[in-house]
C-alpha cells in the first residue's frame, strides 16, 4: 500500500471513530439525562423520604444538569464538525478532532463523576452550597437515581478507549 492509502484510510477511521462517538453521546445518553431525572422527581416517581431529602437530591442534579447543557451541545458540535473537517481534508482538522475528543472525554468523565459521587454526602453539600445557604443544609440523605439511566460507566470508557486509539494517529 502506498503512504497516501494508509493516511486516507486512516483519516476515514478517525472521522468514522467521531461520528460513532457523537452517535453514542446523541442515542445512548441524551442531551436530557439529567433533566429527565428532574421531570421524574418533580412529578414523584421516585421515592423521597422528606422534603428535605428531595430538595437536595433535586439541587444536586440541577447543579450537574445545568453543566450538562453547556458541555453537551459544544461536545456534538465539535465531535460533527471535526468529522466533516477530517473527511474534507481541511487544515485545522487535527486540532480540531483533539479538541473534539477532548471535549467528548470530558463530558462522558462528567457523567461518571456524577454517577459516583450521587451517593456522597460532601459532594451533595458542596453543590447545594451554591444554590442555599450553608447554614440552611440539614441532614442530607442521598438517593441513587441515575443508576438506572446508566447501567455502568462503560460510556466514558468506551471514549477514553476511542480518545487514546485517535492520538495514535
Amino acid at each position: 500500500m502506498k503512504k497516501s492509502e494508509i493516511t486516507f484510510i486512516r483519516l476515514m477511521s478517525l472521522a468514522l471513530i467521531m461520528v460513532i462517538n457523537a452517535a453514542v453521546l446523541l442515542f445512548f445518553v441524551g442531551e436530557h439525562t439529567f433533566q429527565n431525572i428532574l421531570n421524574r422527581m418533580n412529578s414523584n416517581v421516585y421515592d423521597g423520604g422528606t422534603l428535605d431529602t428531595s430538595i437536595y437530591n433535586y439541587y444536586f442534579y440541577a447543579g450537574f444538569g445545568s453543566i450538562y447543557k453547556i458541555i453537551f451541545p459544544i461536545t456534538i458540535l465539535l465531535l460533527v464538525t471535526a468529522a466533516v473537517c477530517v473527511y474534507k481534508k481541511v487544515s485545522m482538522a487535527s486540532r480540531l478532532s483533539i479538541a473534539a475528543n477532548i471535549s467528548a472525554f470530558i463530558t462522558g468523565a462528567l457523567l461518571l463523576f456524577a454517577r459516583i459521587t450521587e451517593s456522597s454526602k460532601g459532594v451533595h453539600i458542596l453543590i447545594n452550597s451554591f444554590y442555599m445557604n450553608k447554614s440552611d443544609i440539614g441532614n442530607i440523605q442521598t438517593v441513587q437515581l441515575m443508576s438506572s439511566r446508566l447501567p455502568d460507566p462503560t460510556l466514558p470508557r468506551l471514549q477514553a478507549i476511542l480518545l487514546l486509539w485517535c492520538y495514535q494517529y
